[in-house]
Formats: C-alpha cells, structure tokens, sequence
C-alpha cells in the first residue's frame, strides 16, 4: 500500500535530522516546518487508489500524513486541477460498466452482479423489478423504461423477498452500478433517479432513504416504505427531506394494502408542515387496478420525477443514519454514524451553521462538518453551533485529506476540501 513515508528515505531524513539538529538547531528547526503544497499527477493517483482499497484505519492514516506533509490547499487553477485529477484518478477504480445490453458487473462465470442497461443520455434511471417465483429477473422491470435522454439500469436483485432489494448484496449492487455509472459514463450525478414496482417499490423506498445524496427523485410503485405494518421505521421520512418522491397504489391491491400509501402520505404531510419547503411528494391512489400499475402508465410519475434535479449542498439537511456504512450524508459525515439518531443540520445565516440532534443520542463524536461553495464562504470566518453552543469560530483551510474523505463518493458535487471537526 502506498504511503506517503513509504520508500521515501523518511527515517534516514529523520536521523539526518536529528544531527541537523544538534549543530544547527535553527536550520533544523525551519527545515522541520516545510511543507509540500501538493503532491504531482503521479502521486496523487497513488495516493487515491491506496486510499480506495485501504480500510477504515488505513485511510485515517493516509489522511493524518496527508495533514503532516501538506500544506493547506488554496483556491486557485492547482486547486481545480487538483479537484479533477483526483476524480479522474478514482475512475479507474472500480468495477466498469458496458454501455448497453446484458453483464454482471462482478464475476461473469460466478454470474455475480447481473445488469441490464438500455437507453442513452445525460440522466439515469435504476429500476428495480418486482419479486415472485419466475418474475425477479431484471427483464420484469425492462417494463418501467419510459423516459428518453436516459440511461436505464435494471439490476437483478441476489434474493427474492419483499424487502429484497435493502439486503446488504442488493444494496451493494445497485450502489455499485451507479458508481461505475459516474466513473464510466458521461451522465449527469445530478439527474439519477430510482424506480421500481412491488418489491421494488420497497426497495425504491428504502435505497432512496439510505442514499438520499445520491438521488435526484424517486418513483415506487405498489410499494411502501420499508416496514413491519403500516407505521414506517425510523429515518426512511425524516432523510427525504431534499428527495422528492411519487408513490402509487391501488385501493384493491391484495398484497400491499392501500393503507401503507396512505400513512405514508399523512407522515409525508406532518414532516413538511414541520420543515417547510422541504418533502417534496407526488402520491396517486386508484381502485381497480389490484397489484398492478397505475391505469396511465408509469410514465407520469417518472415525468414528474425527471423534472428534479438533486441539490448536493442543500441548506438544510436533515439525516437518521440507517446503516453503519452510510458516512456522508451531503455535507455531513460520520465516522461512526450513530444509527437512528436524527440530525439537522442548517445554514441559518452567512457562514453560520447550526446543528441540532432531534431524536437520540445528543454525542456527535466523530461528525465531520463538509464545507464549500455555495454553503460558506470559506474566504471569510466560519461558525458552527451544536446545539445552540458554538463549537467553531474561524477560518476554515482547505486540505488534501478531505479531498481523500470525499472522493470515495466518485461525484464532483459531493467532493469536499474543506471541514470542521466536531
């Protein structure tokens, strides 16, 4: 694994050092203090690729080298290059995805990762099929396709359950593809959608709830949130705050009953009234229609949906983690996400954010604050209250190691160089 001390002559600069020390302590002592501003093309490639196949104590460590050999980062060209070369070093990364037709993005004659892709265009739609003996194929939601302009995954959900498709392997696969849909296609991050039917629906719920940053908007179809009964389980409301959603059902569907659609609407309504300009929603209800789609089609709601574009730095967040692994969250990121407590986090005024725990535990050890255009102005001092109390008054620097932080999210706008710490 690539280290920035590794092979670099580090402990005979060390020992050399120390005897610099001894007779020159003035030169040895400004000599400690330099710094490189960044590294070059080749060892920022490096760099990034340790760090995507490094774990979790791995990458702590390249970032801590990162802060101890480099300067802080200043606005400019070097920083946009910089910003780009990393994207582009991270592109190769990664499982690749064809451009159309039938593949499994993992291991072909395991057949691991199965995947349909159709269409061409700047936006993307995954679409997730329904469940049932003979009918969880990825062909079962080729029937979803309706918008042109677009790219359209359908993935072939690893188990054949109602809540199939949030299952770690479902998860992974549908996340992965869209990943490799940034590295490997020239769409827009900003125009991915997710839709599917039945268990898909389920599933459209669900994955929209985990990865609200990724999603513009989001369309299920005799589906619901995910659930025991009728009453949704924590953070799948309350982290579509900035995910705009349609959901259909029908009054005589006998599998999923119209009242999972309707308790949602209701939740769906209490949350906008308590955060105002933020739930967007769409929801259909017919009779008749049993377990099927709406009469029209499917193509109204994902019309409705591909008007939305995905703010990636939205001014209010607001975010239940539901899974260890999910650690950024637009501009937040946790280490160690505490699961089911419910963040809000706002830009209230010019350069001053304010952070409050709704639901749980109130110790936000480990939350990390992303900063950047058009959120802060980091030219100018930056405040960031918890809880009311002021955590960090200040100019915030630029760095390499939240460059690092970031770039496992393969998305420009979810890039981040700036941070605080909390």
């Amino acid at each position: 694994m690539f280290r920035l001390t590794a092979r670099s002559g580090l402990p005979l600069l060390l020992a050399a050092g120390a005897l610099l020390a001894a007779f020159c302590p003035d030169q040895a002592h400004a000599q400690a203090k330099v710094k490189k501003y960044a590294p070059g093309d080749k060892d920022l490639a490096k760099l990034v690729a340790s760090y995507l196949e490094a774990d979790e104590d791995g990458r702590a460590a390249l970032r801590a080298e990162c802060d101890e050999a480099y300067e802080p980062l200043k606005t400019g060209s070097t920083l946009s290059k910089l910003r780009k070369n990393a994207l582009k070093a991270a592109a190769k990364f990664g499982p690749k995805v064809e451009d159309s037709g039938s593949h499994f993005l993992y291991d072909e004659k395991k057949e691991e990762g199965r995947y349909i892709l159709q269409g061409k265009g700047k936006g993307l739609f995954v679409a997730l099929h329904g469940g049932g003996e003979g009918r969880a194929r990825a062909e079962g939601a080729t029937r979803l396709q309706s918008i042109g302009d677009c790219y359209w995954f359908f993935p072939q959900c690893p188990e054949d359950s109602p809540t199939g498709w949030t299952s770690p392997d479902a998860e992974r696969l549908v996340m992965d593809l869209i990943d490799a849909a940034k590295r490997c296609l020239d769409i827009d991050p900003n125009r991915v959608y997710i839709t599917g039917t039945s268990m898909g629906g389920f599933g459209t719920w669900g994955l929209a709830a985990r990865h609200p940053d990724v999603f513009a908007a989001a369309a299920a179809f005799a589906g619901s949130p995910p659930t025991d009964s009728a009453q949704g389980r924590p953070g799948v409301f309350a982290n579509l705050c900035n995910v705009p959603i349609s959901f259909y059902h029908s009054l005589d569907d006998p599998l999923v009953p119209a009242e999972y659609g309707q308790y949602a609407e209701r939740e769906m309504k209490r949350w906008q009234e308590e955060h105002p300009g933020c739930f967007v929603f769409r929801h259909d209800e017919q009779d008749g229609q049993g377990h099927g789609r709406p009469k029209e089609g499917v193509g109204p709601a994902h019309e409705w949906a591909f008007e939305h574009e995905r703010n990636a730095r939205p001014k209010k967040v607001l975010w239940q983690p539901l899974c260890e692994t999910q650690q950024q969250c637009y501009w937040l990121y946790w280490q160690n996400p505490a699961l089911d407590t419910l963040v809000q986090a706002e830009v209230l005024k010019e350069n001053e954010i304010h952070i409050t725990v709704l639901e749980g535990q109130s110790d936000l050890a480990g939350l990390s604050v992303l900063l950047g255009d058009p959120l802060v102005d980091l030219g100018k001092e930056v405040a960031v209250f918890v809880g009311g109390e002021e955590r960090f008054r200040g100019k915030v620097e630029r760095t390499l190691s939240t460059i690092l932080l970031t770039v496992p999210r393969f998305d420009e706008d979810l890039l981040f160089d700036a941070r605080v710490d909390l």
